[in-house]
């Protein structure tokens, strides 16, 4: 019943309320949502018109979630907020037309809430007997076997799915890198792709979602459209580029030591980066640090590595360590964090700690804010 009576809203304007590893999400007609940075499997940005940027959030379970905000400050703060990179996340979905059993499917929720609504009444004003309970139990009785007869009509759907090394296609089923897009046209019902080495173009039929059904509204579809043109672009060298602080701190990196002498070089250099003949000679810039730790994109290591220095340079780095924890989906990633930041754990005790991360490795704590 709640499929048939809530239909996909269209775009309205709602606010949001930013907070470490998680988003709160309120509007008018809006139901308040609260969003936690390790509830998202996919995320991917696009460039929209006159300079705005769109956010598709995918968290487990849910469709894509379409955020628009009015530019790269804004889209920063949320990424920031989720912990989530410039390059995007995991495999982000989309089911562009209805499957084929999806008649079938909205015909079982009628059947459904019809039942329900015809034992409902005749059980609140006392007509027919018990024939409104029997009527309730032969149409849910029948939906299970209209839910298995769409399974068995759907096939193969139609739409894609955006992964990090390219776009995946259901129907027919192909990986396209994003180099080879070329370019990306929104028609009334479809979506026309230039591919690089195609005699045509490829067509992506589009429909509307009707009664819980798949598909996309317009405004979805539209994103759909930024969201490929802009990973195409990115692959293309195209818009902009965060810089590379991941090859700025990669002396950083563990290499072949132990673990222990990895540990007493990362306090050296932070020694040495507490004068100013050794932060001119160290050849790393705090900037560089500060971006490595703070970034998504950055290995786990590195960032460990800029952290364990920035917390013995810089007091507020040890304020902000909570805040970036709360942010960090990945359990290695947390672990090589929260034991180099540690202040409380000597040389010995955080080396003991990395050296059984893989085996050891405690749950990441949550919480829901």
């Amino acid at each position: 019943l709640w499929k048939l009576l809530v239909f996909p809203l269209r775009r309205r304007p709602a606010q949001l309320e930013l907070f470490p590893g998680y988003l709160v999400l309120r509007g008018r007609w809006i139901p308040t949502r609260v969003l936690e940075a390790f509830s998202i499997e996919a995320a991917s940005a696009a460039r929209g018109p006159n300079g705005t940027v769109t956010l598709a959030l995918k968290p487990k379970g849910a469709a894509p979630l379409l955020l628009d905000l009015e530019g790269d400050k804004d889209a920063t703060r949320v990424r920031n907020a989720l912990g989530l990179g410039h390059f995007g996340l995991g495999r982000l979905p989309w089911v562009t037309k209805p499957r084929n059993g999806d008649a079938v499917r909205i015909a079982a929720r009628l059947l459904a809430a019809a039942g329900a609504l015809f034992a409902g009444v005749s059980g609140l004003f006392n007509l027919f007997d018990d024939t409104g309970l029997l009527v309730l139990f032969l149409a849910w009785s029948v939906c299970p076997i209209l839910w298995v007869l769409a399974s068995l009509l759907d096939g193969i759907p139609h739409g894609l799915a955006l992964l990090p090394d390219g776009l995946w296609f259901h129907n027919p089923r192909r990986l396209v890198p994003y180099d080879r897009l070329l370019r990306v046209r929104r028609e009334p019902l479809a979506l026309v792709l230039d591919i690089d080495g195609d005699l045509t173009p490829m067509v992506l039929p589009i429909a509307p979602s009707r009664l819980g059904s798949a598909g996309l509204l317009p405004e979805e579809a539209d994103h759909l459209a930024w969201q490929l043109q802009s990973a195409a672009d990115r692959a293309h060298g195209l818009g902009d580029v965060p810089p590379d602080v991941a090859a700025r701190v990669a002396r950083l990196a563990r290499g072949q030591e132990s673990t222990r002498r990895w540990l007493e070089r990362l306090d050296a250099e932070a020694a040495a980066l507490q004068s100013d003949s050794g932060y001119r000679s160290a050849g790393l810039e705090l900037a560089d640090l500060w971006g490595a730790f703070e970034s998504p994109d950055v290995p786990g290591e590195l960032r460990a590595a800029a952290g364990r220095i920035l917390v013995r340079l810089d007091p507020e780095a040890a304020k902000r360590v909570p805040a970036l924890l709360a942010t960090v989906r990945d359990r290695a990633t947390y672990q090589h964090l929260r034991i180099a930041t540690d202040a409380d754990l000597d040389l010995d005790k955080a080396a003991e700690e990395l050296e059984e991360l893989g085996a050891t490795a405690r749950p990441v704590p949550r919480s829901s804010g």
